[in-house]
């Protein structure tokens, strides 16, 4: 059986290549292969390491270049379904933003009917005390529950509208809370009836006091039906929030992949030195672990390495069961927009010089910040401050000093990744930085961030180079380096 089901999915395969080399661009692939499609891919990626780690340069190159159409073609699923993340979490972000106002409209509506409740069984219960009910007391009861029945109604009517925005097939544990039971709302109807024939009886028969207990009753049932009403409308807003923040770490899973793609993608542009360092990259990705939203429910977070994810991602695919294309509803106040909706097109996700070590801030528009690795920085190297070490190493050469550059940090990589770096701690001032670095005999460059916030907790740092390290002097606003000449 597994025989028959692998050369099967390897006919679907060739098939697939083939028809990318006639076609000389990507094409869609169709449902049921993008799980294979994915494994194939990476595990050639990770041949092509093995290749690598063998000192096989070339042919790992050339692995990487037999990839092409299908790493162009995986990135362009990456692509689409960031790109559906991002609108279903727009739109539930907008469908929120209407239940709130929505929630709250019928907040205040309630609270002025509890007070027209509260002012009525008040004035019954006064009555009652009395012993008799004038005429005059009557009209006013009268008015006063007209009033209270007119509040109910305009507040029937805020529900009514809320239920056109978010009542659909399957949602029956948030909005049958309108319903509570199916007769729900002919009990309303029932309730607005039954007041009104109490008060007509209340009107003619002024000594009896039997209705107005019983008005009381039934308004007070009605008020505290209600008060539950805004307590499940507050519990569908909480379940609505935690979709909108699923979405969003689908979002983000999504942009990480497209990234990822696209330096895989950007392997087939490189070579030598590049090349090395770019494979080295991926591997640390693919390894990495990442704790993103399941893929058939985001109401369930899953902790896994980055290479199984893009797995899960393909096979939610091809079994249709990503939640992010399925026509079922949800609790943002709606079915998915669906894949036939319309997708703003955007770029794919470009950070410059891509490393293992950035998070993604907005997957809207894929602004990422830079991260240090694990373990980094590693603990500050001691340098002898001593007068007389400082003298013998300023007297090493001539030592200069260029604000606003940062010679040891690249600003794309972590100086912790970066060969013949030296770690000198904290310091407050660049005058100490130097000092550190003339105190080092090893060091010969020197870097101090003074408040540079783009990697996060590094503003005063303090960095030194050796001579196997290739200052890097470049402009970096926010830093002061130096070193001999």
């Amino acid at each position: 059986m597994w025989q028959a089901r692998f050369l099967c999915r390897l006919v679907v395969f060739v098939a697939f290549f083939l028809a990318q080399l006639v076609s000389g661009a990507p094409t869609a692939l169709a449902a049921g292969d993008y799980e294979f499609q994915t494994r194939e891919t990476i595990s050639k990626l990770l041949q092509a390491n093995d290749l690598l780690a063998s000192g096989k340069t070339q042919d790992a190159r050339a692995v990487v270049l037999g990839m092409s159409q299908s790493i162009q073609t995986l990135t362009q699923v990456a692509q689409k379904y960031r790109q559906i993340a991002n609108r279903e979490h727009d739109r539930c972000q907008i469908r929120i933003g209407e239940l709130d106002l929505r929630t709250n409209q019928l907040f205040v509506e309630q609270t002025e009917t509890n007070k027209k409740i509260d002012d009525l069984t008040a004035s019954i219960a006064n009555a009652q005390t009395q012993g008799s009910l004038a005429e005059t007391e009557v009209r006013r009861l009268n008015g006063m529950l007209a009033d209270t029945l007119k509040r109910m109604r305009e507040r029937e009517a805020r529900l009514e509208e809320l239920r056109k925005w978010w009542w659909v097939p399957g949602y029956g544990q948030y909005l049958a809370i309108r319903t509570l039971a199916d007769n729900d709302i002919g009990n309303y109807d029932r309730a607005v009836k039954d007041f009104e024939d109490q008060n007509r009886r209340l009107a003619q028969n002024r000594e009896s006091f039997s209705q107005a207990r019983a008005l009381a009753n039934d308004l007070t049932a009605e008020r505290t039906r209600a008060n539950l009403l805004n307590d499940q409308l507050s519990q569908m807003r909480v379940v609505a929030q935690a979709r909108l923040h699923g979405l969003n770490g689908i979002a983000v899973f999504l942009t990480d992949a497209d990234v990822f793609w696209g330096l895989a993608q950007n392997l087939l542009e490189v070579n030598g030195e590049m090349f090395i360092r770019k494979m080295n990259i991926i591997q640390n990705v693919l390894t990495r672990d990442v704790n993103a939203p399941s893929l058939k429910s985001p109401a369930a977070n899953t902790a896994q390495s980055f290479q199984k994810k893009l797995i899960e991602f393909a096979d939610s695919l091809d079994k249709q069961s990503n939640f992010l294309i399925e026509n079922t509803t949800d609790f943002c106040g709606g079915p998915a927009l669906g894949l036939t909706a319309t997708v703003t097109p955007t770029s794919q996700c470009k950070i410059d010089q891509i490393t293992a070590y950035y998070e993604i801030v907005d997957p809207k528009t894929c602004s990422f910040r830079y991260l240090s690795p694990p373990g980094c920085p590693p603990p500050a190297k001691n340098s002898d401050l001593g007068e007389a070490s400082l003298e013998r190493g300023r007297s090493r050469g001539t030592w200069t000093r260029s604000p606003g550059q940062n010679w040891i940090g690249q600003p794309s990589t972590s100086p912790c990744v970066i060969a013949g770096t030296i770690y000198y701690g904290k310091l407050a001032a660049p005058d100490q930085c130097e000092a550190a670095c003339q105190g080092d005999g090893a060091c010969t460059v020197w870097s101090f961030n003074t408040n540079n916030g783009f990697m996060p907790n590094s503003v005063n740092q303090c960095w030194g180079g050796t001579q196997a390290l290739m200052p890097n002097k470049r402009d970096w606003p926010g830093f002061v380096s130096g070193g001999m000449r």
